[in-house]
Formats: structure tokens, sequence, C-alpha cells
């Protein structure tokens, strides 16, 4: 998987230092794979990104495919964004524009995951007729629950949000839910999907999409064959998480002041 350019490598060796399964080893010049270590690499391409003389391709990606490493944002622009997210509740009628869901869906592959194990997949509902689909799967749910009374066994506190059924209590009239799906014998299943539609809302918010963690829809589609079926859940993979998100039909005019959090030492 991993090749080196003997004319460009400089010897420095850094890419031997970060490789964390010691794939790549001290050579006389140059580093070299030992026979049968090829095996290891797990495809993080650190060696690639860390050769200051693009020397390294790893698995058909070579340095001229990638861009080289910027500023980024400053410590205030980022904080400022953490400080002015918000969940959003209340959304436009606009269905985000085409290109710029390839957007967002591309930046998915930046996300991190455990072990560097990239089986993540992504269910995205791209328009607000496929997510009536699920509003009319999830009022008849409701039905179901409310009738037979195991909504209110389960969620005592419930009963005060049932007062209108017609109302979207789940998908809170969004015109776009992304869903992760994770492999069930995924390393570290319970937190992928997390972190990647953490910086996917962070991502959206840079271009004026709102998201809202929505606990009630990751639930209801655990929970439903149907809805399974509709965002092709493979039968190995589970639901990791969900996000509603679309233009929001809401500003906020300052951020908000959390408590501090608890540090235990």
């Amino acid at each position: 998987m991993v090749t080196i350019d003997a004319d460009r490598c400089i010897g420095c060796f850094r890419c031997v230092e970060d490789c964390i399964v010691k794939v790549l080893q001290r050579g006389e010049k140059r580093p070299f794979i030992a026979p049968g270590n090829e095996k290891y690499c797990i495809g993080c391409q650190h060696c690639l990104a860390v050769c200051p003389a693009g020397a390294v391709s790893v698995d058909g990606v070579t340095p001229e495919m990638t861009a080289p490493v910027g500023q980024g944002a400053s410590p205030e622009a980022m904080l400022e964004s953490l400080r002015r997210r918000r969940s959003i509740r209340r959304f436009k009628q606009q269905e985000v524009d085409g290109a710029t869901l390839e957007k967002l869906i591309d930046a998915l592959r930046y996300a991190p995951t455990g072990c560097n194990d990239h089986r993540l997949r992504f269910a995205v509902v791209r328009t607000r007729t496929e997510m009536d689909e699920f509003r009319a799967l999830n009022r008849k749910q409701l039905n179901f629950l409310l009738r037979s009374g195991l909504l209110k066994l389960f969620y005592p506190k419930i009963s005060r949000y049932l007062d209108d059924l017609d109302r979207d209590l789940v998908f809170r009239g969004a015109p776009h839910m992304i869903v992760a799906l994770t492999p069930k014998n995924a390393p570290c299943a319970a937190v992928d999907p997390v972190i990647a539609l953490a910086q996917f809302e962070l991502y959206a918010q840079s271009l004026g999409i709102g998201c809202c963690w929505c606990g009630f829809a990751f639930y209801a589609i655990r929970f439903s064959r149907a809805m399974k079926k509709l965002l092709a859940v493979p039968r190995d993979y589970r639901i990791g998480y969900v996000l509603l998100f679309g233009y929001p039909d809401v500003s906020y005019c300052r951020t908000t002041l959390p408590r501090k959090v608890k540090v235990t030492k």
C-alpha cells in the first residue's frame, strides 16, 4: 500500500517516526517496508502527510492529490463557532441545494475513527418529500405506542408533548436528515458516528445551515423496520446517531453562558 519515491526521498525518516503500526522501518539511506509488514498498514496516510519532500504515496493516493496544510482558523474564530452553535428546531421550507449537500457529504471523509476503521456509512435524506415519508411512518408509530400505553410506560414525561400528534414532534419540520450507520463489530462503534456528525455540524454551520441532534429520531428509527428499510441500513450495521438539518428559521442575537464544566482532578 505504501510506496516511496527514491528520487524524492531525503532520508529524514519522519514517516518512520510517525508510523503508529511500525510498517515503515529505518534503512541505511531511506525508509523501507520489511517483507510481510504490508498487512499491518491501516491506511492512515500519516506517512504521506508528514513527508516534507512529497516522496510517499499510500494506496494510490499521491502527494499531488492532496492539499498543503494551511494556517487554519484562528483560536478566536474556532471558539466563536463553538459559542454560537445552537440546536435548531425551527427550519425554513427551503431545501439545501445539491452542490452544498455534496460538500457536506464529502467532508465526512476527514472524520477520525477508532483504529482508523473507516467503515462508517451515512444515509442522507435529500428532499422534503423523502422526509415526509419518515414523518408519516412516525405518526403511525406514535399512535400505536400511545394506544398501547407503551409510550407513557417507557417515557412517562413525554405526555405533555402529545397534545397534538399532527405536530412534527420528532423531525421538527426539518427538510433533511443525516443518519450515521456504524458496523456492529467496529472497535469504537459508540463514538465514531458522533465524532463524524459533530464535524458535519460545525462545517454545516459555516455554510449557514443549522442542525439538531435528535434523540427522538434516533430511537424512532432504531425501533422501526420500515424506517431502516427506507434508509437501506445493512444487516450488519446499526444506527449510530441522527442529525436533522436545514436552513434555520430562527436567528440568535447572542451566545449563551453555560455553567463551567466540572473537572475531577
